[in-house]
């Protein structure tokens, strides 16, 4: 072999090995269709709209069975790129202090305790995007320490507080 063709084959194996692409395709622009899309938990589905909506939006949603077990949760933080938590019934007013209204439809147990774990350690143990619709804000808020409040008391306290200005 002469020196050209083995500086050639030397180059072109470096190249290989490194990740740059020898020939007219400029480096690091992958064809859509070969790009990895982001992988979007999706907590609960009652349906297929939040499916379809993360598909459209470019993700690849992936539906999470219920488990409260810590290392199931813990798997789910470290290989999501996102979480969605979407819409339902309400969460357990005991959770964030108050006592039950007539109109509470309480989600299911298993429902609200994996919730509960998944977002807390998502909070807690991740930087990456969550997104709660519904339900999901409210989990977001009450998981943050906040509390939920029914509309007439807040209908009372925002008249009471217009009343003072």
């Amino acid at each position: 072999m002469n020196r050209r063709r083995w500086i050639i084959a030397a180059v072109t194996l470096a190249a290989g090995l490194t990740g740059v692409r020898v020939g007219s395709r400029e480096v690091g622009h992958e064809p859509s269709e070969l790009r990895v899309r982001p992988l979007i938990g999706i907590a609960s589905v009652d349906g297929e709209r939040c499916v379809r909506a993360v598909l459209e939006a470019g993700g690849t949603p992936v539906i999470l069975p219920k488990s409260s077990g810590t290392g199931v949760i813990r798997e789910y933080v470290e290989r999501l790129d996102g979480l969605l938590m979407p819409g339902g019934l309400d969460i357990p007013p005991e959770l964030y202090g108050e006592d039950p209204h007539e109109t509470v439809v309480r989600l299911a147990k298993e429902r609200h305790e994996f919730e509960k774990a998944l977002g807390t350690a998502w909070i807690e143990k991740s930087d990456k995007p969550l997104l709660g619709i519904c339900l999901g804000s409210q989990w977001i808020n009450v998981l943050h320490g906040g509390i939920l409040v029914r509309q007439k008391k807040l209908f009372r306290a925002f008249v009471k507080a217009a009343e003072g200005r």
